[in-house]
């Protein structure tokens, strides 16, 4: 028998690999188990839209914002908060309020309206959005859903204010970011405690029009990154100029 050369020796080998490398994606093909799922309704025929959700690791329950409307007609709007449990068992619904008239309840008002939605150490509740005509604001409220506050956090109305706020970045420390783009087409971040009391604004200029839509904490030293878009305009939106993504870096 031929002993083998080198390019069999490698041959056999890379096949070898090949075989191990397969059978263990086979294994991790496996498909996984869905513990639980769970559908829930507003009641009285009404329709629910999701908004902003976010977990108490105290108690392990899930809370999670939405709104209700009245399909065909969309009336009797009002804005909700839940609480599920580790057995996706619904422990508390809570009405936050009435809808704004002017903002028309459909499948998709509270992803559009509430922004943000945290749990304090102290287990206050903060939703942050636009829930009556007024620009955006923090509302307050126990684990029983009493005891609520609403704060303004950027400008007093809509029709003063054309600041828009498009998420809420959760801190350490219980402190948030709201981002977005100001009046004058900049980018926009507004840092608030767990109060919601406003701590500092700060407007960010690239030179064209710009935006932030997301963002997250790193580290435990309140620095956080954005991430948003730029384009050059002339005061809209301009689909014939290139956008490009805008990635920030800040400290605290």
């Amino acid at each position: 028998m031929k002993p083998l050369t080198t390019q069999t020796m490698i041959a056999l080998f890379v096949l070898t690999v090949f075989w191990i490398v397969n059978q263990s994606y086979v294994q991790a093909e496996t498909p996984l188990k869905l513990l639980w799922q769970r559908e829930f309704g507003c009641g009285d025929g009404l329709s629910c839209s999701p908004g902003a959700v976010t977990f108490d690791a105290t108690d392990n329950k899930l809370l999670t914002t939405g709104s209700s409307f009245r399909p065909m007609v969309y009336s009797d709007g009002k804005y909700w908060l839940w609480e599920i449990d580790h057995d996706g068992n619904m422990t508390k619904n809570i009405v936050l309020g009435d809808a704004p008239e002017d903002i028309k309840s459909n499948i998709t008002t509270a992803s559009r309206v509430i922004k943000g939605l945290s749990v304090s150490k102290s287990g206050t509740i903060n939703v942050t959005g636009n829930f009556d005509t007024v620009a955006e604001s923090v509302m307050s409220m126990n684990r029983q859903g009493s005891n609520r506050t609403t704060k303004l956090v950027a400008g007093t109305s809509l029709k003063d204010n054309k600041n828009l706020i498009l998420k809420k970045i959760d801190l350490p420390n219980d402190s948030g970011l709201l981002i977005g783009r100001d009046s004058n087409d900049n980018g926009l971040i507004v840092k608030i405690d767990s109060q919601g009391n406003k701590l500092w604004e700060q407007t960010y200029d690239h030179g064209q029009l710009e935006f932030f839509s997301d963002g997250v904490a790193v580290g435990k030293d309140g620095s956080f990154i954005v991430v948003g878009g730029s384009v050059k305009s002339s005061g809209k939106m301009s689909v014939s100029e290139p956008l490009f993504i805008w990635v920030l870096k800040c400290d605290s």
